[in-house]
């Protein structure tokens, strides 16, 4: 009797066991694929939904978005129904859970699109490690990040990030060196002087003292342990490229490749003179006594005469500004308070020509430029590239022009006609959804794996 019991029990247990590994709930936690939908078109976006102190969350990524950060969002939760958002809008979705998918709708200042994810499993990647970095320099404490991707044979070769006009801290690129560490290199991004926690004002940095402080950065990037010294080479964004080929030039130890991303060949003067010609003809008409006016303006702030006369003249010309609607192209740092204040317009502190320093630099360069950049037109710029290095005899560079790229390197939504096309019944037209322009890491990844600083 005691065994035919026992067995009952355990026989009981066994299913009450069984019957506990059975039960499957399926929740929205998890790794998601799938696309934003709008008629013929599709952007492709990740997702990861996780629970954090009782409360679910979601990081998000549209992937055409290059080097955006996850997008985190709280997600409200209505029986089936998920509500979050997204860098595109409001997601409002309909979750599955036996097949654990969701379809909904994307709500946006453009129009709106459906969404439809699927939960899969995460793709391996290429593990990170980032180190926080401090910098001593004469004056400043700048800190840093390096991105050092795991897996590969050290010392790597490095890439440092050199910013743009403005005063941004060392998270200003962070993403843009992770997914270029991803391929196998070390990348840098370091505080900018006039960044908050510097200790300085952005508005009366110089080029100089960015220079110096990059000159100062090399060294001392060059001399840690993971990082190959004869393999360090700059990206410089914008205003970058210019402090780029200042620094290499001035560095004891040789930069060992230039990258230069949308970043002029020409004067810091010239760029101020073109940039005024392509802005009034793409944003006020193309009118020639705009354009007068501007350059006009623009060839004050470098005048070194009777300072109260130019002061005059300026002010003058900025009540043209406002009849005109001109003004809008100039920063604060472009307009002086009073004549002692010309000194510190952001053109006189940081008078430059890299032609010079570009026809001296004998290692591979590269320069992206954009198509659609009022910024740094490309065909002022391109061009001059070519005349410098062939001066130079230089034959390891490259010059690739994204088309439709503008300056900040992104396209936005727009609807695109290609006409009708023999064989189609209809016009072949699509909604283009917002990306970074194609190309960007793709053109780096080439021309650094090409010259061997890639695996």
């Amino acid at each position: 009797m005691r065994l035919m019991i026992l067995l009952f029990l355990i026989h009981g247990l066994a299913d009450a066991m069984l019957a506990q590994e059975r039960i499957i709930r399926n929740t929205p936690e998890g790794y998601y694929e799938g696309a934003l939908i709008r008629g013929n078109s599709v952007s492709l976006l990740t997702a990861e939904f996780f629970m954090e102190n009782d409360t679910l969350f979601v990081e998000s990524n549209i992937k055409e978005w290059t080097y955006y950060p996850l997008y985190r969002s709280q997600v409200e939760v209505n029986q089936n129904v998920l509500t979050f958002k997204t860098y595109y809008g409001t997601a409002t979705m309909v979750f599955d859970s036996v097949y654990t998918e969701m379809i909904g709708t994307v709500e946006a200042a453009s129009p709106s699109a459906q969404l439809h994810l699927k939960k899969v499993r995460r793709p391996p990647g290429p593990s990170l490690e980032i180190k926080e970095l401090s910098f001593e320099l004469e004056d400043v404490t700048l800190g840093g990040k390096l991105v050092l991707p795991n897996g590969f044979e050290r010392p790597l070769a490095c890439a440092i990030y050199v910013q743009g006009r403005g005063c941004r801290d060392r998270n200003a690129r962070l993403e843009r060196a992770k997914v270029l560490a991803q391929y196998g290199i070390a990348t840098l991004t370091f505080d900018k002087r006039g960044a908050k926690g510097t200790g300085f004002d952005c508005a009366l940095t110089s080029l100089d003292q960015h220079t110096n402080d990059l000159v100062k950065v090399i060294e001392q990037v060059a001399a840690i342990p993971e990082i190959d010294e004869k393999r360090l080479g700059l990206i410089g964004g914008s205003y970058g490229g210019w402090v780029a080929p200042r620094a290499a030039a001035r560095s004891s130890k040789k930069v060992a490749f230039i990258i230069s991303v949308v970043s002029p060949a020409t004067s810091i003067k010239q760029q101020q003179l073109d940039n005024a010609v392509y802005y009034t003809k793409e944003r006020l008409g193309g009118d020639e006594e705009i354009i007068r006016q501007i350059q006009a303006y623009t060839l004050l702030e470098y005048e070194t005469g009777n300072e109260e006369e130019t002061f005059q003249k300026m002010m003058l010309l900025l009540e043209e500004a406002e009849r005109n609607n001109w003004k809008r192209i100039l920063s604060a740092s472009d307009i002086p308070s009073s004549p002692s204040d010309l000194k510190n317009l952001w053109v006189r502190r940081n008078q430059y020509d890299p032609a010079e320093d570009l026809k001296g630099f004998d290692g591979p360069f590269l320069s992206l430029l954009g198509q659609t950049d009022r910024v740094v037109p490309w065909r002022e710029n391109s061009r001059r590239f070519e005349e410098l290095f062939r001066e130079a005899n230089k034959e390891n560079y490259r010059i690739v022009i994204l088309p439709g790229a503008p300056h900040r390197l992104e396209h936005g939504n727009m609807v695109r006609d290609l006409g009708r096309i023999r064989g189609l019944r209809s016009n072949s037209f699509y909604f283009k959804f917002d990306r970074v322009v194609p190309g960007v890491v793709d053109e780096m990844v080439v021309f650094l794996r090409e010259w061997g600083f890639l695996p």
